[in-house]
């Protein structure tokens, strides 16, 4: 056994004494010489107890014994090492028949074995990022497809298939510009194929066909990637659902537009209520009293207009109430009779609440609130006049009241009279009357409402 290049090591009688050849000594590393002629128990402790049982059989009579990929951790270098062997235990006879003792030929397959593991674990590694980059692709909530260089050999994923309808087969060969709208499908294919030609991303939003044949507007990105040479090896492409987003974004431009306008005639109206104000004031404390007033009732206001819906009005009931509302009466005093939910014109509703709060002003100071046995009554109704659109009449009658004389300028000529007499007309062609009698104020408002809402007062305010 001493020139073989075959590891072979023999173990002598019963107590397994060891004698072995070059190949074998590289087995057991630092443990020669130290080892030759010794017991094996002494020399491998640590894995006494696996080969024991195995030489013992052998030894005893019961044949030779095989094993492949057996660990066995060996103290080679002053620490165990992880180690795994293939050998063979046979039985050497005596002249007698006896077994004198066992060869012992033998490889170690360490190297092999994590060879084999390091494959597996990173075969192992590659399925389960595979597995999760599926599940990844099929999880994001958006349309996902990857293709070669120059667009061949297009995969997608299942919301490409769902929204659209097309399958892998259908994409192939820039079938997948059929389900771009007809309006932006040459852009958008000029676009990739500039993409294709020199390796620059595609960022872009157009319209891709749903199943039912709806248009939505999608956020398309197209972005390489390369390899170490700089070349593009594959290209990825993600779509995004926009359309919800475009609607809010045209709904707030909107919205701006609206407050930039109303702001502007706000400006405007405030403007024009200080100068009429200032004209019928006595003095700078009736200025103020007078224009703090007409600027809290256009705040209430806003603060109606604010906390309306999308595409909501301001009905007339609701601003009759806020109104009323701030005289803090007791309801005692006011009959309101008409329909609810009449929709006013929103360019209207900041001259016309003007309107009303200058009679209630009077009310107060003069008329139904001043005196304990004023009554007011407020009825309204809505008309349909030619080519279908409805007008609001308004009836404000005051009774009980005696007038004082003092009252006859600030109604007989005062801005609250000019502004229903005259600025109602003009801006928003109502048609208006005003008199004082002698038991209070009779006024009639009638002005073009909206459609929208108009004929939903159904019940009684």
């Amino acid at each position: 056994m001493l020139p073989a290049a075959t590891p072979i090591g023999l173990y002598w009688g019963h107590d397994f004494a060891l004698l072995y050849n070059d190949a074998w000594r590289r087995l057991i590393g630092d443990k020669h010489p130290a080892a030759l002629g010794r017991p094996a128990r002494e020399v491998f402790p640590e894995v006494w107890g696996e080969i024991e049982p195995m030489l013992a059989a052998v030894l005893a009579g019961h044949g030779a014994s095989r094993t492949q990929d057996q660990r066995l951790p060996l103290n080679r270098g002053g620490r165990i090492e992880e180690a795994w062997f293939s050998f063979s235990f046979d039985p050497i006879r005596l002249a007698d028949g006896a077994i004198g003792g066992i060869l012992n030929i033998a490889s170690e397959t360490t190297g092999r074995l994590l060879t084999e593991r390091r494959r597996e674990e990173a075969e192992r590694a590659l399925r389960e990022s595979e597995e999760r980059q599926r599940l990844m692709v099929e999880l994001v909530p958006a349309m996902l497809w990857w293709c070669g260089p120059q667009g061949d050999n297009i995969t997608i994923n299942h919301r490409w298939r769902s929204y659209t309808g097309q399958d892998n087969a259908d994409v192939q060969n820039y079938g997948w510009l059929d389900a771009i709208h007809p309006d932006d499908a040459a852009a958008t294919h000029a676009a990739f194929l500039h993409a294709f030609a020199t390796g620059e991303a595609v960022e872009r939003q157009q319209r891709i066909r749903r199943t039912d044949g709806k248009y939505r507007w999608h956020l398309v990105r197209h972005i390489p990637m390369r390899g170490e040479d700089g070349a593009v090896s594959r290209w990825f492409g993600a779509v995004i659902d926009i359309q919800d987003l475009r609607e809010l974004q045209e709904r707030q431009q909107v919205l701006v537009g609206e407050l930039q306008h109303r702001t502007r005639n706000l400006m405007a109206v405030i403007c024009a209520i200080a100068a009429r104000t200032l004209e019928s004031s006595a003095d700078l404390a009736d200025f103020g009293a007078r224009f703090g007033g007409r600027l809290a009732a256009l705040t209430r206001v806003q603060g109606l207009l604010s906390r309306l819906a999308e595409g909501r009005r301001i009905s007339f009931d609701e601003l009759i109430r806020i109104e009323l509302a701030a005289l803090d009466d007791d309801g005692g005093r006011v009959t309101l009779e008409g329909p609810r939910g009449v929709a006013l014109r929103s360019s209207t509703v900041q001259t016309f609440a003007l309107a009303l709060h200058e009679l209630a002003t009077n009310a107060v100071k003069y008329g139904a609130f001043a005196q304990a046995r004023g009554r007011l009554a407020i009825r309204w109704r809505v008309e349909w006049r030619a080519k279908g659109q409805p007008w609001l009449h308004v009836d404000w009658r005051e009774s009980g009241v005696v007038m004082p004389a003092e009252a006859a300028a600030p109604q007989g000529s005062g801005s609250g009279r000019a502004l229903i007499e005259r600025v109602l007309p003009y801006q928003l062609g109502a048609e208006t009357t005003f008199a004082m009698g002698p038991d209070g104020v009779h006024c009639t408002m009638a002005l073009p409402v909206s459609e929208r809402q108009a004929a939903g007062g159904l019940g009684q305010a």
